[in-house]
């Protein structure tokens, strides 16, 4: 698993997204062999810190270890990096239905039962606010060139 999670502290959204299905893999192996890990609850758990992982390194990659703020850097430069954010909660959640799905194909397998929400919630409103900087972006352009 530490193979798995070390690009989660070590590396950006874009460096994530190529690690994600070894890391879901790795948490389904778990799943599927550990004593310990063989609750929903705990599984859950564990999702849920390698998404709080994914939101702070998200928050250090767009600040530059929290050394800029979005208005001190250039907009470009901030909406590409708030893209590659969303993208990698998207990469995040289809690995994770993915590997569920193939779970479901499986039934004697464990399967997949947790809760989505509290997973992937965090995630989710991160990237409306992300949204939300790239739309206001866009709005103050469009004001700036009339």
């Amino acid at each position: 698993l530490e193979r798995f999670c070390e690009p989660l502290y070590n590396s950006d959204p874009v460096g994530m997204l190529e690690s994600i299905p070894g890391l879901i893999n790795a948490v389904r192996m778990i799943h599927s062999i550990s004593q310990y890990y063989n609750t929903s609850e705990r599984m859950t758990s564990l999702f849920v810190k390698i998404t709080n992982q994914m939101i702070a390194t998200s928050k250090m990659y767009i600040t530059d270890n929290y050394t800029q703020t979005i208005w001190s850097q250039n907009q470009a430069h901030v909406i590409s990096k708030l893209r590659d954010c969303i993208k990698l909660n998207e990469e995040y959640q289809r690995c994770f239905h993915l590997t569920k799905t193939k779970l479901a194909l499986t039934p004697s397998e464990r399967q997949f039962d947790f809760s989505e929400m509290y997973i992937f919630g965090k995630f989710d409103a991160f990237v409306r606010r992300c949204e939300k900087i790239i739309d206001m972006f866009i709005k103050m352009n469009i004001y700036l060139d009339l």
